[in-house]
């Protein structure tokens, strides 16, 4: 009878003892995959931003290219503004800030 007890505390020894073990196994093998994934999946993120900014810019440059086609205001303005452009008899003037 005296032996019984001893091997119980025996096995739950080995049991906790196999048991860190495992537990240190399963952490050095997968904790840094999640770091990993955890990283990927922020840079997803912000390589979507940019993607959604650039379609933005994409579509802002489509209206300006449509608008330099259709509309002759709009095509004098940038010439005026951008390339300093002036009809006959006028004079420009630049103020530098």
């Amino acid at each position: 009878m005296i032996k019984g007890p001893k091997i119980d505390s025996l096995k739950l020894i080995v049991f906790l003892v196999l048991g860190c073990i495992i537990l240190f196994i399963i952490s050095f093998t997968f904790l840094p995959k999640y770091t990993k994934i955890k990283e990927l999946a922020e840079e997803e993120q912000a390589l979507s931003e940019k993607i959604s900014q650039a379609e933005k810019e994409v579509g802002t440059l489509r209206n300006d290219i449509e608008s330099l086609k259709d509309d002759p205001f709009y095509l004098e303005k940038v010439a005026r503004d951008q390339l300093g452009a002036a009809k006959d008899n006028e004079v420009v003037i630049k103020i530098e800030e």
